[in-house]
């Protein structure tokens, strides 16, 4: 799968119940950090085509946002170049 093959979250109550679950089930990436970090950005990634939209309103893209930063507060190693 590619960034390009990715699709915004649902602009509703429904798309962020299911961003949610997608940042939980990160933590189940934990043991293979390259896999994790993957699957962050592709949380990420899919966060910023949701905002992108314009359907969220601003207070909806700070909710997708915040919850979408929360992944980096699941313990796993990063590289950075």
């Amino acid at each position: 799968m590619t960034y390009e093959d990715l699709q915004p979250y649902s602009a509703t109550p429904e798309g962020l119940d299911e961003l949610i679950a997608d940042v939980i089930g990160l933590r189940d990436y934990a043991g293979d950090p390259e896999a994790a970090h993957s699957e962050e950005d592709k949380i990420r990634h899919r966060v910023l085509l949701t905002i992108a939209s314009g359907r969220l309103g601003r207070k909806g893209a700070q909710e997708f946002a915040r919850v979408a930063l929360g992944t980096s507060k699941i313990d796993f190693a990063r590289w950075m170049a």
